[in-house]
């Protein structure tokens, strides 16, 4: 897409381009989702995913999964050829969610791959959880130890709501400490 915006001249704000000079990275992989639904919960909607990706002319680039997420073995053995740069755990996991992050969290982007997890500030369970990431996120030995890399971590709340009114974004940042992943800088001014 944006090749072809940049061929055709329209890859611009005003006069001035918004896409990067020599820019190698668009036929880098296509985008794909891979939706991952037991289908048990009595009021899905999952299934309606596939309709509406239809509807937009999406349908090859949407995978569905019909399997239980907790299934640890799932995350390695899950036929998707690259990493995911985006995870976004949308589950009831509470007390579940340690050893459901740990089977997944190797298949994240190391270079800045992102992992959001729903519900994590204002119910007990996940809240622990959640606690403990950040003590490991400050941790710069124990993240090595357990295999984690770099990594960082926000939340954010909805204080208005009572229930599913927060999430936390974990984005890894390289394998270690010593390449530690960085963005690249494309402009001087912003």
């Amino acid at each position: 897409m944006y090749r072809d915006l940049r061929t055709s001249g329209r890859a611009k704000c005003g006069d001035v381009p918004w896409s990067v000079d020599g820019y190698d990275g668009f036929d880098a992989y296509d985008g794909q989702l891979h939706i991952m639904d037991n289908m048990a919960h009595h009021a899905t909607t999952a299934h309606l995913v596939q309709d509406i990706a239809a509807k937009l002319g999406n349908s090859e680039r949407l995978h569905v999964h019909v399997a239980d997420a907790f299934n640890f073995d799932l995350a390695s053995t899950l036929a998707v050829p690259k990493k995911f740069d985006l995870l976004w755990i949308d589950l009831g996991a509470a007390n579940r969610i340690a050893g459901f992050f740990d089977a997944w969290w190797s298949r994240v982007n190391e270079n800045g791959g992102m992992v959001l997890v729903h519900s994590t500030l204002t119910n007990e369970l996940s809240r622990s959880w959640l606690q403990s990431m950040r003590e490991l996120a400050r941790d710069r030995e124990q993240q090595q130890n357990r295999g984690y890399g770099c990594f960082t971590e926000i939340s954010f709340l909805e204080p208005m709501k009572m229930f599913q009114n927060s999430f936390t974004v974990f984005q890894r940042r390289g394998l270690a400490y010593d390449e530690e992943y960085q963005e690249p800088v494309l402009t001087k001014y912003p």
